[in-house]
């Protein structure tokens, strides 16, 4: 037989249940008027559905995020690994700017002396390697990327095959090897095609000059010495 104190605690612990089951569903929290236990059971079931609902799109959502993030990562990514190791890189106006005064230069003093331009031929690999390379973005930037720039282009395992590419460039387009005293001539008009003749009077100093080294080969090569006359004063001084 039941006890009817602890029927009544029974009873009543189960109104406080559906009491605050009710309080928990906002379609019915607000709902003042005595609610059957049935409508209290429909509503939460209805509610606890929406919930399940509400964390699924939640959960896709969140999934969706993820991937979009791990798509942008990747992006990042590529986009980084597209950049240059010394940081951003010269503007193509920079670029032309540096190449233009070097061929102007190559040509001021090779009009001086003709030797001049077969050590721009020497050194023209390493010019474009640093003007693609150094980076004037900053005091600190232009010094690391000049400190990268001679470990990976001025060492000799480096300099060795491209002095050689060159002087092979020197010996196939000019005259060096098969009528030497043509190479004064050559070298000052090679050194005019690179800067493009930056002007008239350029020019014609530049023929001038080329017709003095010109008649200057002739007697050297006159003296009576079996040095070629390109040697006759050491070579390239310049790269003793």
């Amino acid at each position: 037989m039941v006890c009817f104190p602890l029927l009544c605690f029974h009873v009543s612990a189960l109104q406080i249940s559906f009491d605050d089951l009710q309080a928990l569903i906002p379609s019915m929290a607000s709902h003042s008027n005595k609610v059957s236990k049935a409508i209290v059971l429909q509503k939460g079931v209805e509610h606890m559905r929406h919930l399940q609902q509400c964390r699924h799109s939640a959960e896709e959502e969140v999934d969706a995020l993820k991937k979009e993030i791990a798509s942008l990562n990747e992006s990042i990514t590529q986009c980084q690994e597209q950049l240059p190791v010394t940081g951003a890189p010269v503007t193509r106006t920079r670029l032309d700017q540096t190449e233009q005064l070097f061929a102007q230069y190559v040509e001021i003093r090779t009009q001086q002396t003709y030797k001049f331009w077969i050590f721009s031929m020497i050194v023209k690999s390493l010019f474009d390697a640093y003007n693609n390379t150094v980076s004037t973005s900053s005091v600190d930037e232009m010094c690391r990327s000049v400190l990268s720039w001679f470990d990976q282009h001025c060492s000799l395992r480096v300099l060795r095959p491209a002095v050689l590419t060159s002087l092979r460039h020197i010996s196939t387009s000019t005259s060096i090897l098969t009528d030497p005293s043509r190479l004064p001539e050559e070298a000052t008009q090679a050194a005019i095609s690179l800067s493009g003749g930056a002007s008239q009077s350029n020019s014609e100093a530049a023929a001038a000059a080329a017709a003095v080294l010109a008649a200057t080969f002739h007697q050297q090569q006159q003296q009576p010495t079996q040095t070629h006359p390109f040697f006759a004063d050491g070579g390239l001084p310049f790269l003793t």
